[in-house]
């Protein structure tokens, strides 16, 4: 055995042992610029329209790096025009082991019904606004029948089907897949409907990805956030779909947090 795969192996083995025992840091995945503005900012935005792009934000780890590689994955064959890209950082207030949380998270980003008339601050408008008038878990496109939310056991793996109305697209059915390990959790969700606005379809039937990973540190949880839209050529489009999908994962990034509160008060 030659000394250059000898030193293959024990980096494999040591990048191994790094996730496994649960020795991850923001250091670790993450460029020393991003952790350098994440810490002084707590939240870092990207939005990109009409434009070539490559999504530079995502987490180096397991689920986090195969983020930017799902819409190809998804047999799409027309690339993304619009691109919204979100990082943020949490604070606990009671640190713990890095992963000792996920469980609890995982629950939490499969809650589909508490999003439900949650309220977050619009900048924008200076007000308090709603998500979802309506959020929950059907049965099946075809069965809309409510369920509850299928909280049970790990959502690694886990595929769902929900009906959604937000104020600014309306009412449509959205799908819903999981993937969990031991530090972090993703979740994915792409429009089973076409989509909308003022009567106009923009945006055809699986040509939506909203990603959103959860990843637990021990001392701090990060979210990563990446939309992606295949979107109809429509004039004035541009400024609604970023202030449309800035303030759903804003309004999601609220909803977490509240969530979590919740679940160590």
């Amino acid at each position: 055995m030659t000394r250059k795969l000898i030193a293959v192996i024990c980096l494999f083995l040591l990048a191994g042992c790094l996730f496994a025992e649960g020795n991850l840091s923001l250091s670790d995945i993450f460029s020393a610029d991003i952790v350098e503005q994440l810490q002084s900012e707590k939240k870092i935005e990207k939005t990109v329209y009409m434009e070539e792009y490559e999504p530079s934000l995502f987490p180096k780890t397991a689920l986090g790096t195969t983020v930017p590689s799902l819409w190809e994955k998804s047999g799409k064959t027309t690339k993304p025009v619009f691109y919204y890209e979100a990082l943020t950082i949490f604070e606990k207030k009671n640190p713990t082991e890095v992963g000792a949380e996920i469980k609890d998270i995982s629950v939490i980003m499969r809650s589909i019904s508490s999003l439900e008339g949650m309220e977050y601050y619009s900048p924008s408008r200076k007000k308090m606004r709603t998500l979802y008038d309506e959020s929950y878990v059907i049965a099946s496109p075809e069965d809309k029948t409510k369920i509850p939310d299928p909280v049970e056991g790990s959502a690694d793996g886990l595929s769902l089907y929900a009906v959604q109305k937000d104020l600014t697209f309306g009412r449509y059915i959205y799908e819903y897949n999981y993937k969990e390990n031991q530090n972090e959790v993703l979740t994915i969700c792409s429009n089973y409907d076409a989509i909308r606005f003022l009567g106009i379809p923009i945006i055809k039937a699986d040509n939506l990805i909203i990603s959103t990973e959860i990843l637990d540190l021990g001392d701090t949880m990060v979210m990563y956030a990446l939309v992606e839209a295949d979107v109809a050529s429509v004039s004035l489009i541009e400024n609604k779909l970023k202030k449309s999908f800035a303030a759903r994962v804003e309004a999601l990034s609220t909803w977490f947090a509240e969530m979590y509160s919740k679940l160590n008060s």
